[in-house]
């Protein structure tokens, strides 16, 4: 019994330790397709995403270190490396799409500002040639240590 207990405590504290960020969007931008015609639209503040270490699936299969979520959701909307070490994006969390190849999710922990791009509308299709509708957006704002 002093085992298990010994080993529940370990791993709530391994846990609790863990980094994790609550981000909160603060302003959105896009297009939207309406009636055949591509407009420009903004988008509701206060959409909210979750930075936590990577699922080990992720991690064996493609290296990833963090993966971003919607609020929520649990199948990952970025997956993520570690922090940068070099270049213009030192110190910086940089994540690339989980199922569309071309958005971005960039955090940088020193300003606690994020910057995310969803990509699939406009230049994507279907097998039957119709445009994929999604709305192409790009969305800025705070992230906050958990």
């Amino acid at each position: 019994m002093k085992y298990i207990l010994a080993v529940l405590v370990m791993t709530f504290s391994m846990q609790s330790t863990a980094d994790n960020w609550l981000c909160i969007r603060d302003k959105a931008t896009g297009f939207s397709l309406k009636n055949g015609s591509w407009n420009s639209t903004d988008f509701k503040v206060g959409k909210k995403y979750i930075i936590k270490d990577a699922s080990e699936r992720n991690k064996s299969v493609s290296g990833s270190v963090y993966q971003v979520h919607e609020f929520g959701d649990d199948i990952p909307d970025w997956i993520c490396g570690d922090f940068q070490n070099d270049g213009v994006a030192k110190g910086m969390l940089v994540c690339d799409g989980y199922f569309i190849a071309g958005n971005t999710f960039k955090y940088n922990p020193s300003t606690g500002h994020f910057l995310a791009t969803h990509t699939a509308g406009f230049v994507y299709t279907w097998d039957d040639g119709r445009v994929v509708e999604d709305t192409p957006i790009i969305e800025i704002g705070k992230c906050s240590k958990l």
